[in-house]
C-alpha cells in the first residue's frame, strides 16, 4: 500500500535527481547531488565558478551521461532519454549562450520551439491540409504573445535573429524555450551578459512565470539575481552540496560564505 507520502511526492514532484555524479579524466565535477522541484516552485543552484553548475545542467538535460544517479521527470526515469526526447516530455532549455537559428527571424525562432506541441501531423503538414494551417495561426500567436511578455519590442518581430542586440537574442531563447517547457523549465545562467536593467525585467519575467504555475531550475552565478526570485537555494562547491534549503538560511551558511569568499552573499 502506497502511503498518503509518497503518493503526494509523486504528484508534486516534476524533476527530481538522485545522486547524480560525473567525473572527467578522473576529476568529480558532480558529486552525488540530489534535488527535487516541485510543481510551481523555482529552485536556484548557486556555487562559485568551477563548482559544477554547467555540468550538472548538461547531466539534466542529456547532453551528458551521469557515471551514477538517476533523473526523473515526473515518475519516470529520463537518465538514458537523449535531449529531444526529454524536450518531448515538457523539458524547456535555456543555455548560457543563447542557442538560436541563425538566418531565420525572431518570431520564426520562437515557433520553432512550439513545433513539438504541434499535433497536425506529418501527413496534414506535407499536404498543408487545414489542420496544419490551424496549428500554424496557433503557433505564431502564441509565439508573439511569448515575445510580448518577455518584453521584445514588436520592430524585432520579423527580424532576421543573427545581429541582434545580446538581451534581445536572450529574451527569445526564454520565450523559445516556453514553446517547449511544458513540466519544467532549466535555465543555465540566463542573466550572463545582460545590463542591470535587463537582469532585473528578465528576473520580473520569470519569477511571473513561476507565479502562473511554471516549474523553474535556475542555474546562476549572480547571488542577488537568483536570491531576489528563488523559493529555495541549493550551493555546490567543487562539484559536491554543501548547503541547501530557504534562501535566507542557505546565504546566510558560513561554508557557503566562505566558497563566496563573502563576495555578493
Amino acid at each position: 500500500m502506497v502511503s498518503d507520502q509518497g503518493a503526494e511526492r509523486r504528484t508534486s514532484s516534476v524533476l527530481r535527481v538522485e545522486s547524480i555524479t560525473r567525473s572527467f579524466a578522473g576529476v568529480t565535477a558532480v558529486d552525488s547531488v540530489s534535488l527535487e522541484v516541485t510543481a510551481g516552485s523555482l529552485v536556484g543552484i548557486l556555487g562559485p565558478n568551477g563548482a559544477g553548475k554547467s555540468t550538472l545542467f548538461h547531466l539534466i538535460a542529456g547532453h551528458l551521461r551521469p557515471d551514477g544517479g538517476r533523473v526523473f521527470i515526473g515518475d519516470r526515469d529520463v537518465t538514458r532519454l537523449r535531449p529531444y526526447q526529454r524536450a518531448a516530455l515538457g523539458v524547456g532549455l535555456v543555455f548560457q549562450k543563447p542557442r538560436l537559428f541563425e538566418g531565420m527571424t525572431v518570431l520564426q525562432n520562437v515557433m520553432a520551439g512550439r513545433y513539438l506541441k504541434g499535433n497536425a501531423g506529418m501527413f496534414a503538414s506535407a499536404l498543408r491540409l487545414p489542420r496544419h494551417g490551424r496549428c500554424e495561426v496557433h503557433a505564431e500567436q502564441a509565439s508573439r504573445e511569448q515575445l510580448a511578455r518577455f518584453g521584445v519590442p514588436d520592430r524585432y518581430t520579423d527580424e532576421i535573429i543573427d545581429g541582434l542586440p545580446f538581451g534581445v537574442q536572450r529574451r527569445v531563447a526564454v520565450a523559445q524555450a516556453l514553446g517547449v517547457a511544458g513540466s519544467v523549465l532549466l535555465l543555465d545562467e540566463p542573466a550572463a551578459g545582460l545590463t542591470g536593467s535587463e537582469r532585473s525585467e528578465l528576473a520580473e519575467s520569470i519569477a511571473d512565470l513561476k507565479a502562473g504555475g511554471m516549474s523553474i531550475l535556475l542555474i546562476e552565478h549572480d547571488v542577488r539575481f537568483v536570491a531576489s526570485i528563488a523559493d529555495s537555494l541549493l550551493v555546490l562547491d567543487r562539484g559536491a552540496v554543501i548547503a541547501e534549503g530557504p534562501v535566507r538560511k542557505v546565504l546566510a551558511d558560513p561554508k557557503v560564505i566562505e566558497a563566496y569568499s563573502g563576495v555578493g552573499v
